[in-house]
């Protein structure tokens, strides 16, 4: 193909491919009564089971706050 040539999935520049940045879902970061950090959508209720709402305990995580 081209460099010229546009994808929608991306584009074509300079001998390599380009794909567009797509923002992530809202996210934070909450705390549980142990202290052990969280990764969850923004609108969880922080007071119910955090795993059943479908949030990643940061600990189980497979990267760290430095990746």
């Amino acid at each position: 193909m081209a460099n010229e040539e546009k994808r929608q999935e991306g584009t074509f520049q300079e001998e390599s491919f380009q794909v567009p940045h797509v923002a992530a879902r809202p996210m934070r970061v909450i705390m549980d009564e142990r202290g052990c950090p969280w990764l969850c959508d923004a609108a969880v209720n922080p007071h119910g089971d955090l795993a059943s709402q479908g949030c990643w305990r940061c600990s189980e995580v497979a990267f760290t706050r430095n990746d």
